[in-house]
């Protein structure tokens, strides 16, 4: 009765050790590029105002924070890739914009920076994932 059981267990970790490393497998170089903590700041212009954002991605969850106040968390899927970009939907969104967005990523790997609309990112922080 025992050895069933042990045997059961064994089979259940197996298949989930090849369904989680078949998912990590799955990703794209260029989606894992994408995985980690991206940060931007400048000044507002013709005010003496700055701002600063701060992007993270992690396996199909985003996060957006900054200032002026913003936080927005969800996931995100990759829709297409092409040379040097990701074409992202960001969906199931909270906080500040909780509506779907879908943005074209530019992936500028030999700077470590990544280009999001007209905000130039740069690494701060490389994600478990993309090691």
């Amino acid at each position: 009765m025992k050895m069933k059981e042990s045997g059961r267990r064994w089979a259940l970790l197996i298949g989930l050790s090849l369904l989680l490393g078949m998912g990590c497998a799955s990703m794209s170089t260029q989606e894992r590029s994408l995985q980690g903590v991206w940060y931007a700041s400048g000044q507002i212009p013709q005010t003496r105002l700055s701002w600063q954002g701060e992007w993270t991605f992690a396996q199909g969850a985003y996060k957006q924070t900054g200032y002026p106040p913003i936080s927005v968390t969800g996931r995100y899927e990759i829709l297409s890739v092409q040379k040097g970009a990701l074409k992202v939907r960001l969906f199931k969104s909270k906080g500040t914009f909780p509506n779907d967005r879908t943005y074209v990523i530019q992936l500028l790997p030999a700077k470590r920076q990544i280009k999001i609309g007209n905000r130039l990112l740069t690494r701060k922080k490389l994600s478990r994932a993309a090691r």
